[in-house]
């Protein structure tokens, strides 16, 4: 199942979450299926 977040954001915290995203995936973990609705 996909989860969705519903948030609101900032420039910082988009790059943040892509950061947390890539190191796992270097770390040969599964990438979680969500989608994430940001508003700034």
């Amino acid at each position: 199942m996909t989860k969705l977040t519903i948030t609101t954001g900032d420039e910082a915290a988009f790059f943040t979450r892509g950061r947390r995203i890539a190191q796992a995936a270097d770390r040969g973990e599964p990438i979680p299926s969500e989608h994430v609705l940001s508003f700034e």
